[in-house]
């Protein structure tokens, strides 16, 4: 079937985006893991819940801390599945569509009439079933979008606050931080600006490694955008092909 190598580019490209997503959004997360996490009173302290997500970040009297590390496992584990998942079909649809050797078609001529069959079509349960996972999967994954979005925006403006106290800002100047001050720049300044906690340990500190935190969590973020547009396609196909018929009548002979 056409819709079968369709079906494997767009299983591919999602299981890639997907890969991304992954990569970018642990290397956020596990980069600022040990320095958010100031909700701990030291580097031993298992006392309090884990802080160290970059998302949900919140400035408190005299640290900035980050948010519960919940969202980040969530948002970085669900691309897991949602990839293994995605390149096991862009296989399978991929060797039908390239590498079967089933005739598209069969004619059976009975004594009253004559049927066309489709003999790569899916079965009914099989469709359904792929239908109903596409489904799942485009509603998981806007959820961790704006899991993301939500979580992106929060630290950018909880920033904020730290770059006023750092700066001694006040008047217009922190207006113009509060309002004017895009979330890029923000994550740039926490590049450079936020420290380590007292308590962490030397061999975790990051030391004169800087990432473009901004970026990591953009690609994250884009191609998690590009699996729902993927998947909302994806949805639409098997729509469409449960709706065509195995069997079809070509011709009745009946008199």
């Amino acid at each position: 079937m056409r819709a079968d190598k369709q079906l494997s580019w767009l299983y591919a490209a999602s299981s890639t985006f997907g890969v991304l997503n992954l990569i970018c959004m642990s290397v956020a997360w596990l980069y600022w893991t040990r320095t958010l996490n100031t909700c701990q009173t030291s580097d031993t302290d298992y006392n309090h819940s884990n802080c160290g997500c970059i998302l949900y970040g919140v400035w408190g009297e005299f640290t900035f801390k980050g948010g519960s590390a919940g969202f980040c496992y969530f948002v970085t584990l669900v691309t897991i599945p949602v990839a293994i998942w995605s390149g096991l079909l862009a296989l399978y649809h991929g060797y039908r569509g390239c590498c079967s050797v089933a005739p598209i078609k069969m004619t059976l001529i009975t004594k009253d009439r004559v049927k066309a069959i489709n003999t790569q079509l899916w079965p009914l349960g099989v469709i359904v079933f792929l239908t109903f996972m596409s489904g799942a999967i485009f509603l998981l994954m806007t959820v961790s979008l704006l899991v993301q979005v939500i979580g992106y925006n929060m630290t950018c403006q909880q920033y904020k606050k730290f770059i006023v106290a750092h700066l001694n800002a006040n008047g217009m100047l922190a207006k113009a931080i509060y309002e004017r001050l895009p979330c890029e720049v923000s994550y740039d300044l926490m590049d450079f600006l936020q420290p380590d906690p007292n308590f962490l340990d030397y061999r975790y500190r990051r030391g004169s490694s800087i990432i473009d935190t901004d970026l990591m969590l953009k690609i994250s973020m884009w191609s998690n955008v590009m699996i729902i547009l993927i998947y909302f396609v994806i949805t639409v196909v098997n729509v469409k092909c449960s709706r065509m018929p195995k069997v079809s009548m070509v011709l009745n002979t009946e008199l």
